[in-house]
């Protein structure tokens, strides 16, 4: 969704000084839009008892957040200073509104504090608009990896999300029931790719592929908002409540959807190419290195690893 899309569905734009709008339609929700006397715009969650949360650890860049105890019952407010922030503490609180209301109201607040922790580097950071071209690159393969896999495996998006382990800071970037799949990403005139630790190529139970895409900048394609962006209606087709899912595990790995970064490059996939991971394929292990080596990189160069490909996964899975 782009800037002018969300401008139109901002809630704050139809309030006047000192009102407010509830924010969710569900009875259990209270959570408000506020547009404060002075004009700033802010929301606040009102709890239906004493609830604890640790603002030490949520402290806003741009935002001022209280928590207060009112009449026995504990009110979460917070307030953007500056106005040309509106887009993302929009999203950010629709994110806050999308999280399941608990009857448990101390649970409700952790749910709440989760999300909270995770928007909280983002408002830190509203000015920066940019995001490093290999991150773009290896998100965008992982992105790919996951469109192949619906159209061609015919894999539903909830499942496909619920494999999709590397935001979550998994050994491996996919994890099926019957197989694992690691994603690299590089640019045509690199000669290998690189392995971040040495759990990612470790074979566990199951099979494990190595899945390279290789990328060359061509302005006429898609960058990783494009691709995002179709996605994320391909998801709300099959699931409303799936986008949810998706833009957290964005956020997970450092992509704010509500930001306009001013730096994605577009690129085209020239080449992807499968490996079969085997005992013999060319990797470092837990069990080659001395337990007091708590971590390895290294490079894979491409001609090492030639006689491991195999053809499209889907041809093996069938």
């Amino acid at each position: 969704m782009n800037k002018a899309d969300n401008s139109t569905v901002i809630p704050w734009k139809s309030l006047s000084e000192g009102q407010k709008i509830k924010a969710s339609p569900d009875v259990k929700s209270d959570i408000w839009w506020v547009r404060l006397q002075n004009g700033k715009y802010g929301l606040t969650i009102n709890f239906n008892g004493i609830v604890h949360i640790d603002l030490a650890q949520i402290r806003f860049s741009g935002a001022d957040a209280n928590l207060a105890d009112v009449n026995g019952k504990s009110v979460f407010a917070l307030s953007l200073r500056e106005d040309a922030d509106i887009e993302i503490f929009n999203r950010f609180g629709e994110d806050l509104v999308s999280v399941p209301v608990y009857d448990d109201k101390q649970k409700y607040a952790e749910a709440l504090f989760v999300r909270m922790k995770q928007w909280m580097k983002f408002l830190q950071r509203l000015k920066k608009k940019e995001i490093d071209i290999r991150t773009q690159i290896g998100l965008i393969a992982e992105l790919k990896f996951l469109q192949y896999m619906h159209s061609e495996y015919s894999r539903t998006y909830e499942e496909l999300l619920a494999a999709w382990q590397g935001p979550e800071r998994a050994d491996k970037d996919f994890m099926f029931d019957d197989f694992f799949a690691e994603i690299k990403a590089c640019f045509d005139d690199e000669n290998g790719v690189h392995i971040s630790n040495e759990r990612q190529l470790a074979r566990e139970s199951k099979d494990l592929f190595l899945v390279c895409y290789k990328f060359t900048q061509d302005a006429s394609a898609d960058n990783l908002a494009d691709i995002i962006s179709v996605l994320i209606q391909q998801i709300r087709d099959e699931k409303e409540n799936l986008v949810i899912v998706f833009e957290q595990k964005l956020l997970s790995v450092g992509y704010n959807p509500a930001l306009l970064y001013e730096n994605l490059v577009s690129v085209k996939d020239v080449s992807v190419t499968y490996y079969n991971v085997t005992d013999e394929f060319p990797s470092i292990t837990v069990t080659d290195i001395s337990e007091c080596i708590s971590n390895v990189k290294y490079d894979i160069d491409f001609m090492g690893m030639s006689k491991y490909a195999v053809q499209e996964l889907i041809e093996r899975k069938k």
